[in-house]
Formats: structure tokens, sequence, C-alpha cells
């Protein structure tokens, strides 16, 4: 029973964890364009994401301001290192 209720704590916990999505992703990131930091707005949610700078080869951090931008952007530094450094 206690093995049973230990269980059902780790789904529990990873569910919650795997349901938090990353504010701010666009629907297909991508490793082209310029740094783009969007646009500042009432509902938007300013964070700090990554984009890939072709240039320098590097993936390097911006705040993002919450709303629009392009798709150079990515919710971590090791998800826009994992798809744009090849």
């Amino acid at each position: 029973m206690h093995l049973q209720s230990i269980i059902i704590a780790v789904l529990a916990f990873l569910a919650c964890v795997s349901a938090q999505a990353c504010v701010g992703r666009p629907r297909n990131p991508s490793c082209r364009g310029p740094r783009d930091l969007g646009t500042r707005g009432r509902r938007c949610t300013p964070r700090t994401m990554w984009y890939y700078d072709p240039r320098d080869r590097q993936c390097k951090e911006m705040r993002y301001r919450g709303c629009r931008g392009n798709n150079n952007r990515h919710c971590t530094k090791a998800a826009c290192e994992s798809q744009c450094r090849r």
C-alpha cells in the first residue's frame, strides 16, 4: 500500500511538471532571424529566453518582452543548442 502511494505521488508530480508549458515559446522555434525582443503589452509576460546568433554560432540569452517577435526564440539554452548547434 505504501509503495502504491509513492507511485501515485510521483505520477502526479510528473503530470504537473509536464503540464507546465514554456510561456512565450513559438509553435515552431527557429534558428534563423535576428534577436527579436518582441513587444510589451498588458497581457504580455516578460521572461528570459534564448536566441541563436548564426554569426557567432552560439545561443545567447535575451529578455523577451512577452508578445510577438520572430521564431528565433527558445525556452532554455539547452533547447536552443540542441536545435541550432548541429
